[in-house]
């Protein structure tokens, strides 16, 4: 499945969309992590890798994160999207906005 991601980029921050191909059988879980009123987002580090991350688009705070090297490797960022959406933890989430939202 295409996941929609908001991709900012430098030097500005400016928001550009853009997708990632991930398995179908994680299609429910985003599902339920969109309809909680998160987005998927990432940028490019000025190390050269990409930080990818789940965000609160209300209160802007980031409740999921990984940091993927931007070439093809085992920690590739659409394997750190992945395991991201795998490892997402809705009540964490919830406690993080609640003590930096």
């Amino acid at each position: 499945m295409k996941l929609e991601i908001i991709q900012y980029m430098m030097p500005d921050g400016r928001k550009v969309p853009n997708s990632l191909t991930i398995p179908d059988e994680l299609g429910e879980k985003v599902a339920k992590i969109k309809e909680a009123g998160y987005v998927f987002c990432c940028e490019m580090l000025q190390t050269g890798h990409v930080a990818l991350y789940v965000s609160d688009d209300v209160n802007g705070v980031d409740v999921g994160t990984e940091i993927a090297e931007n070439r093809e490797c085992e920690n590739k960022p659409v394997n750190a999207l992945i395991r991201m959406i795998k490892e997402f933890d809705f009540d964490e989430a919830k406690e993080m906005i609640q003590e930096l939202g």
